[in-house]
């Protein structure tokens, strides 16, 4: 089951981003992203929060700024199907595409945005922190609604 998330989800989704991400967003990042409505989703699984992602809608298109699954629940699909759901929930409301950005090291996220449809078209020269210093983020697009009728 997939639901809009809020500052009441603080908590759980704050213990997934910590446990997911190496170099996670600030407890203020996360908080402010949480106050935007209509901008969180998270995937239930059995009662248990798994999975959330963080959009923003600039219509007609929109940007996924965070998508976590938290470790245990990983390799089981539960982030492409909430990426999915979400992507369908923006077709449906007319959004064109949807844009991201990964880090380059991030072979898993990169496939599963592939199989997705998402293709790369671009990068950021160290954009991202990493042990060693510095990492690029590829920025990736996918359009939305390709098999709608005109």
């Amino acid at each position: 089951m997939i639901k809009t998330l809020s500052l009441e989800d603080f908590d759980k989704i704050w213990a997934i981003e910590k446990s997911a991400h190496a170099f996670p967003w600030s407890l203020e990042n996360l908080s402010q992203q949480l106050r935007k409505k209509s901008s969180n989703f998270g995937l239930y699984h059995e009662g248990t929060l798994v999975a959330f992602a963080c959009i923003e809608r600039i219509f007609p298109e929109a940007e996924l700024f965070n998508i976590a699954v938290n470790p245990a629940y990983q390799g089981q699909g539960f982030g492409k199907k909430l990426l999915q759901t979400l992507m369908q929930k923006l077709c449906d409301e007319n959004f064109e595409r949807i844009f991201l950005e990964v880090r380059a090291s991030n072979t898993p996220a990169i496939k599963l945005y592939e199989t997705l449809g998402f293709n790369q078209m671009g990068v950021r020269k160290n954009y991202y922190p990493n042990k060693i210093g510095r990492e690029d983020a590829l920025l990736y697009a996918s359009e939305l609604c390709l098999l709608k009728a005109p």
